[in-house]
């Protein structure tokens, strides 16, 4: 392996690239033919296709200028358990949404994901994350239904 593609694989913007792409591409592999798939997954995919291209175009340029920035440690774990750790909450929202329904679903992962990714917890960020993430919901319903009117997955089970 060289030295320079060395760098290249271990330069921030090139591996976001990288999988961003890789996210846009099974997005859009589980589109359906509906129209109402443009609204999403299709559009969330087009949309990590952009960013995915601004990351490697912003990397190919580092690349061909010689001043890749080598920021990722393969011997560091915490960006890979970090990334594990979000996917199962992502995992987890799917079944909760299935049976509890958006509101509830999103609540549990917002309030998740923010007081897992804060470095220090207590009772008072446990509350403040709540607090985000009831806002962050309330936010969601009035802009998704009043707005957009995109219909929201229902319980099952309620």
């Amino acid at each position: 392996m060289t030295a320079k593609f060395k760098q290249l694989i271990q330069d921030s913007d090139f591996v976001t690239g990288l999988v961003t792409f890789i996210v846009a591409n099974i997005a859009e592999q589980g589109a359906g033919n509906d129209i109402k798939d443009w609204i999403f997954p299709l559009m969330a995919a087009h949309t990590l296709y952009v960013c995915s291209l601004f990351f490697l175009f912003k990397s190919a340029i580092k690349f061909f200028r010689n001043n890749l920035v080598t920021d990722l440690n393969p011997g560091e774990l915490r960006p890979i358990r970090d990334v594990t750790v979000f996917s199962v909450f992502v995992f987890i929202y799917l079944f909760i949404m299935y049976y509890f329904g958006f509101y509830v679903a999103s609540l549990l992962l917002i309030w998740a994901s923010v007081v897992y990714f804060t470095e220090e917890v207590d009772v008072k960020i446990v509350g403040k994350a709540l607090l985000t993430a009831i806002i962050a919901c309330i936010v969601a319903y009035v802009v998704f239904t009043h707005v957009f009117y995109v219909p929201f997955p229902k319980s099952h089970l309620l």
